[in-house]
């Protein structure tokens, strides 16, 4: 399903609001309240359900976060060495880099992003077709990075989509 950024805009708003609600009861519907951020981490645990930790993802630290919307299995090889990282259906797992000691405020706005863009990744699954969930539900396959500027395939605009909806 490709959408366009009107609709995912339609959809973080009326996601928004609902989490809003459901975070702070009768403040959220008060129009003198101040916008204030997301707090993404409740967003992904308390409201999506998502079971949040973190590992060390790729040799390079190109992947920042992965998610899994059935239980599989994420290969990583690093050095000649393949080490496997058992996902859970439901689990967002962000690199481990976002909390080694001096990177927590440093990287604190990539990794509450990143959060973000997992958590899109979740929304736009359970509104997929059957088959398409059917389809992503099987072996986990890692990412290729991609340019913003060709979206030729459908893992172009399923990053697109989660970057904009993130």
């Amino acid at each position: 399903m490709i959408l366009s950024q009107r609709q995912l805009e339609e959809i973080a708003a009326s996601t928004t609001k609902d989490f809003n609600r459901f975070f702070f009861g009768d403040e959220a519907e008060k129009p003198d309240r101040p916008p204030l951020p997301t707090p993404i981490d409740q967003f992904a645990k308390n409201y999506l359900g998502l079971r949040v930790s973190f590992a060390r993802l790729s040799p390079d630290g190109s992947i920042c976060g992965v998610t899994a919307y059935a239980d599989t299995e994420y290969k990583i090889t690093e050095l000649g060495i393949t080490r496997t990282l058992a996902l859970k259906r439901n689990q967002v797992i962000l690199d481990e880099s976002f909390i080694r000691s001096g990177n927590v405020q440093r990287l604190c706005a990539k990794r509450r992003f990143t959060l973000a863009h997992e958590c899109a990744h979740q929304i736009l699954f359970q509104l997929e077709s059957e088959e398409v969930k059917a389809s992503c539900e099987m072996r986990y396959s890692a990412r290729t990075a991609y340019t913003p500027r060709e979206l030729k395939t459908r893992e172009d605009w399923n990053e697109w989509q989660a970057n904009v909806l993130g």
